[in-house]
């Protein structure tokens, strides 16, 4: 197959930039045989998955352009960098935030970018970051959500910008598959009759989408043992036929693994007991803890070592429960609540210490 890409879009809402690199993205074409609208307990439902507590995190983004972001921590949004403008705003369950002057911080080597907010969100959980640790992302279900123009595969993008969508692709390839960089994750827009499939398995998932103008710094989120971490970054459409968004075209999102450290530079030090880093104390940090309990040597934050010596044991269990419930926005723990999760935390954890020995 001949890889060389004849369109690539922004996925936000701009102007042609040239040949190779054209128009931006917004909320997603879906499948022609599936009806966003359609609520039903029988048929797979892309309104459910746009309207799960999981994706509140992502909201519009007024910059130089119109797109989607995503809270990363109470205060922080992460996004596209061509958005970003001298002001902007973060829109996000019913409330406009402002984008504190001087904070955005662009990302040097693709499309994206994080500000800071004048005053957090309180009332949305922020997304968690894919650490590096969890390995590649291909092969992963990744769900994209965004806010953009809509439409179907055979239609393509018909409808303003605006509606915040979800829905399902499968990760298929890293940039370098259309002579990109590897800082991209790309996924394919495929018909259901397997005749459009560019890369991966040719038979679409219920829940097919493909970004589209407006999705612009817009979220690709995975499922990994229970816990959804924010991915990748909406970034670009790519083509080999005009990008809109049809079957046959695809999307390309900046790895968050690829900005991790970059992003971690950024924010504030992580509360103590936030091992997710997404500033909130709460039963995700536990149960990541939970399952790396009694780890011996070489264990990292992002699994619960919270002093740092390498082991995840009754001083890190301490240490997330004396910070339980705390905010990186200010909010103090309740000791209540800390005795509550110590007391809950050590009768899960004490058995598996007693049948598992440290070498």
């Amino acid at each position: 197959m001949d890889r060389r890409f004849v369109a690539a879009v922004v996925l936000a809402t701009s102007v042609v930039l040239c040949a190779a690199f054209a128009r931006p993205v917004a909320a997603g074409t879906i499948r022609h045989d599936r009806d966003f609208d359609v609520s039903d307990e029988s048929v797979f439902d892309y309104r459910a998955l746009t309207e799960s507590p999981r994706y509140a995190c992502v909201g519009k983004v007024h910059g130089s352009e119109t797109g989607s972001g995503t809270l990363i921590a109470p205060d922080w949004v992460l996004t596209a960098k061509h958005l970003m403008g001298s002001s902007a705003s973060f829109e996000v369950n019913g409330a406009t935030y402002s984008m504190a002057a001087g904070s955005a911080v662009k990302y040097e080597y693709e499309d994206a970018a994080l500000f800071r907010l004048t005053q957090p969100v309180l009332d949305v959980e922020p997304a968690v970051l894919y650490p590096p640790a969890l390995g590649s992302e291909l092969g992963r279900v990744g769900t994209l959500v965004g806010f953009g123009r809509v439409g179907d595969g055979l239609t393509g993008q018909i409808l303003p910008t605006g509606v915040k969508r979800a829905g399902q692709n499968a990760i298929d390839a890293y940039g370098s598959w259309i002579g990109w960089p590897d800082l991209l994750l790309l996924t394919d827009f495929d018909h259901p009759d397997g005749t459009t499939s560019r890369m991966g398995d040719t038979a679409p998932l219920e829940l097919e989408i493909c970004g589209a103008l407006g999705d612009s710094g817009g979220g690709l989120f995975v499922d990994v043992a229970g816990q959804t971490y924010l991915a990748g970054v909406l970034a670009a459409m790519w083509s080999y036929d005009g990008a809109d968004a049809k079957y046959g075209d695809g999307t390309a999102s900046v790895r968050v693994t690829a900005m991790y450290d970059w992003i971690l530079a950024a924010l504030p030090a992580a509360l103590p007991g936030d091992a997710n880093r997404n500033g909130w104390v709460d039963a995700r940090d536990a149960a990541l803890l939970a399952a790396h309990w009694l780890t011996p040597s070489g264990a990292v934050w992002d699994e619960g070592d919270f002093n740092e010596d390498g082991q995840i044991d009754d001083l890190d269990l301490a240490i997330l429960s004396a910070n339980w419930g705390a905010r990186a926005a200010a909010a103090v723990p309740e000791p209540a609540a800390s005795l509550l999760l110590l007391t809950a935390l050590a009768a899960a954890c004490v058995p598996r210490r007693r049948s598992t020995a440290r070498p």
